[in-house]
């Protein structure tokens, strides 16, 4: 059965290059990162080659941004794996996102 994996900081380099090897290996990938740019080229990318990424433009800081994503990606997806998170700095990760992850 196909995974699905949510991925924050999904713009930068890092988060970039575990987006797009994931989905080659054959993940559903949702790219969450506050560049709405950088967001839509790594789904372009991902889509391009035969992948399947949904993206989506947030503040990981900000838990109605993630909480709104995640419920978007399992909305689209049906299920939810794989959270990775490429961060620059540390950032909490919301009660609510947790709680999400329970579903």
């Amino acid at each position: 059965m196909t995974k699905v994996a949510f991925i924050t900081g999904a713009g930068g380099f890092l988060g970039k290059d575990n987006a797009v090897r994931l989905a080659k290996e054959g993940c559903r990938v949702a790219v969450f990162d506050i560049n709405k740019e950088a967001v839509d080229s790594v789904v372009n990318e991902i889509n391009f080659f035969g992948g399947k990424a949904i993206g989506f433009t947030g503040d990981i800081t900000n838990s109605k941004d993630v909480d709104l994503a995640v419920e978007n990606t399992v909305k689209e997806f049906k299920k939810l794996d794989i959270m990775l998170h490429v961060l620059r700095k540390l950032a909490t990760i919301r009660k609510s996102l947790v709680q999400i992850l329970h579903l």
